[in-house]
C-alpha cells in the first residue's frame, strides 16, 4: 500500500524528508504512514501508531493510515481499538479482501466472537476466493465451535491455494487437534516447523497435542521452545502456555518448577482461574504452602490466589448458601415455591445439556443408532445394565438428596417420583407403616384414663356415653361438611 517513491527509505530519511517545508499535504501523509510501516516492521508497534496518528491529523480519512493503525493495535493486544479501526478501515474500503480477513483475525484473538469471524472470512472470500488466509482462518474458527468436519475442508482448502505456506499448515494441525485427529496433526505441524521454524505458535500447539498424547517429555520441549522464540507482536496466548509448560511440570511430580511457570504465567495474566488453582495444589504436594503463608514476599501472592479463586466461585457459593438454607431453614408458601422453582431450574438445566452435547455430536449419531438398535442379542445385554445402574443410583439418592429436590419437570406427567421408573421405590418409602394390633388377653381392659376397672356400667347415660352410636360422628373428628362452610356448622 505504499508509494513507490517511498521505496527504500529509511527512518532517518523519513524523518528528515518530514522536516522539508515543500512537502504538499499528500506527500507529508504518506511519508507518515511509512515512517509507521518501518516502526512497525521493527516490532515499534506504539510508536508505529504515534505516527499514524500523526499521518491522519492531516488527512482523517486516509484508509491505508487507518488500516495500518488497526495492525498496530492488534499487534499490541488493543483488539477492541483494532476492531473499531478495521470497521472504520471497512467503511473507507469496502471491497478490500484482507481487512476483512484481518478483521475476522482480531475477532478470534481478542474479542472470541467466533461466529462474527466467520462472517468477516466470508466476506473476504466473496471479495477474493483465493486468499488462502481467509480459508483457513475460517476453519480456525469453526474448529472453535465444534464444527470440526467443516472446519477441516475450509482448512483443506486453503492448504490446496498454498501448499507451502508453514501457518496455513500449522492452522490446520491445530483444528485436527481440536478433532482429536492427533497423529494427523503432527504430520502438519512437522511440515509447519520445517519450514517456518520461528513460528513459535506452532510449537506450542504441537506441544498441546503431546500432553494429550501422555508424552511429557516431548511436550515440555516444544512449550520450552515456543516460550524462548522471540516474538514481534503481543501474544495473547502467552499465559496459556507457560499454564501449559507448568501442568506438564505437575503431571512429571516437578511441582516446585512448576510453580515457577505458574507465577510467570500469573504475570502475564494474574486473573487465570486455572492457573491459581493448579499453583495452590503444586505448593501442597510440595510441601511449601508453610512458606508461601508465611513469607514477606510471597504471602500476599498465596492470598491473592485464594482471592482469584473465591471471586471466581464467589456466585456458585452464594448459590450452595441459598440452597442449603431452603432446605433446611426456610418455610412457607414462598418457600415452597422457591424449591419447586429450584427442583424445575435443575431438571430442566440437566435436559438442556443433554440437548446440547447430542446437538454437537449429531455427526456421531448414526453410531450410536448402529450401536444400540443392531447389536443383536448385545442390546438386551446393554439395557439390563443400565436399568440396573439407574435403578441403584436411584436408591442412593433416595436416601442422600433433600427431599425437594427429588422433584422434577416430569412430575407433572408421572407424579412423585419424577421418573417413573423409580416409582415403585418412592411408593415403597412413602407407604404409611401398618398400625400396631391389640394382643390377645385373657385379662379385663381397664380405661386407665378414669381408673376404673368397670367395662360396663348400670347407668344408661354411662351406658350410651361410653358406647357412642356407630352412626353419629365421632367427636374428636369434625364433620367434613362442617368443614366445607367454614367450620362452623350453620349454612
Amino acid at each position: 500500500m505504499q508509494d513507490d517513491w517511498l521505496d527504500g527509505l529509511t527512518l532517518r530519511q523519513c524523518e528528515a524528508r518530514l522536516q522539508e517545508s515543500t512537502l504538499t499535504l499528500e506527500e507529508r501523509v504518506r511519508l507518515w504512514g511509512h515512517h509507521g510501516h518501518l516502526l512497525f516492521e521493527q516490532g515499534d508497534h506504539a510508536a508505529a501508531i504515534a505516527s499514524y496518528e500523526q499521518a491522519l491529523a492531516l488527512k482523517p480519512d486516509d484508509a491505508d493510515a487507518t488500516y495500518q493503525r488497526a495492525l498496530a493495535l492488534d499487534a499490541l493486544g488493543r483488539y477492541r481499538e483494532a476492531l473499531a479501526g478495521f470497521d472504520r478501515a471497512i467503511a473507507l474500503q469496502p471491497k478490500a479482501a484482507q481487512i476483512w480477513c484481518d478483521r475476522g483475525h482480531a475477532q478470534i484473538r481478542g474479542a472470541r466472537q467466533y461466529k462474527a469471524a466467520i462472517a468477516s472470512y466470508d466476506r473476504a472470500i466473496a471479495l477474493d476466493p483465493d486468499l488462502a488466509e481467509a480459508w483457513s482462518g475460517r476453519g480456525f474458527a469453526l474448529g472453535l465451535l465444534g464444527k470440526f468436519d467443516a472446519a477441516v475442508k475450509s482448512c483443506q482448502r486453503a492448504v490446496d491455494l498454498e501448499p507451502d505456506a508453514a501457518r496455513i499448515l500449522s492452522n490446520m494441525g491445530a483444528v485436527l487437534s481440536l478433532a482429536k485427529r492427533n497423529t494427523e496433526a503432527l504430520g502438519y505441524f512437522d511440515r509447519a516447523i520445517a519450514l517456518e521454524p520461528e513460528f513459535n505458535k506452532t510449537w506450542n500447539n504441537r506441544g498441546i497435542v503431546f500432553v494429550s498424547l501422555h508424552r511429557y517429555e516431548e511436550a515440555l520441549t516444544n512449550f520450552e521452545t515456543s516460550l524462548t522464540l522471540p516474538s514481534p507482536r503481543h501474544e495473547s496466548w502467552y499465559p496459556l502456555a507457560w499454564l501449559n509448560h507448568g501442568l506438564v511440570l505437575q503431571r512429571m511430580g516437578r511441582h516446585r518448577e512448576a510453580i515457577a511457570s505458574f507465577e510467570k504465567s500469573q504475570l502475564l495474566n494474574p486473573t487465570l482461574l486455572q492457573t491459581a488453582v493448579l499453583k495452590l495444589f503444586s505448593l501442597v504436594m510440595s510441601g511449601a504452602v508453610w512458606g508461601y503463608a508465611t513469607g514477606a514476599s510471597t504471602r500476599g501472592l498465596l492470598l491473592r490466589d485464594l482471592g482469584t479463586i473465591l471471586n471466581s466461585l464467589k456466585y456458585v457459593l452464594l448459590a450452595l448458601v441459598v440452597f442449603f438454607w431452603l432446605s433446611n431453614a426456610a418455610e412457607g408458601p414462598w418457600a415452597e415455591a422457591a424449591k419447586r422453582a429450584i427442583s424445575l431450574l435443575f431438571s430442566a438445566g440437566i435436559v438442556t445439556l443433554m440437548v446440547v452435547e447430542l446437538w454437537k455430536r449429531k455427526s456421531t449419531l448414526g453410531f450410536v443408532w448402529r450401536v444400540y438398535f443392531r447389536s443383536g442379542f448385545l442390546t438386551y445385554i446393554r439395557a439390563i445394565a443400565i436399568l440396573t445402574v439407574t435403578l441403584i443410583t436411584a436408591v442412593v439418592l433416595t436416601l442422600a438428596v433433600p427431599p425437594f429436590m427429588r422433584l422434577g419437570w416430569a412430575d407433572l406427567v408421572f407424579g412423585q417420583s419424577g421418573n417413573i421408573i423409580f416409582q415403585p421405590l418412592q411408593m415403597a418409602k412413602d407407604a404409611p407403616l401398618p398400625e400396631a394390633e391389640t394382643p390377645a388377653t385373657d385379662l379385663p381392659l381397664t380405661n386407665s384414663g378414669s381408673g376404673s376397672a368397670n367395662p360396663g356400667s348400670a347407668n344408661p347415660e354411662d351406658s350410651t356415653s361410653q358406647n357412642p352410636d356407630p352412626a353419629s360422628p365421632d367427636p374428636a373428628s369434625p364433620d367434613p361438611e362442617s368443614l366445607l362452610n367454614g367450620g362452623s356448622g350453620d349454612r
